[in-house]
């Protein structure tokens, strides 16, 4: 399931992306978003972790950790 498009996040806020690290071989990011639903936090934490390492492994970017 694709939480962005979910009620689990804000439509009047947009979300924001910081750059906190960008080196030869990583990028350290932060991804900060507004939800309506104040006690969904870990919820919507998990979620949109899931979403994200989905997203970069459809785009042939291997995240750190993964195998293969």
């Amino acid at each position: 399931s694709d939480v962005c498009s979910s009620d689990l996040i804000s439509r009047e806020t947009s979300p924001q992306v910081y750059i906190m690290k960008l080196q030869e071989d990583h990028v350290l990011f932060q991804l900060r978003v507004w939800s309506p639903q104040f006690d969904g936090g870990l919820a919507l934490r998990s979620a949109l972790s899931r979403d994200i390492v989905v997203a970069l492994h459809e785009s042939g970017i291997k995240v750190r950790g993964e195998s293969g």
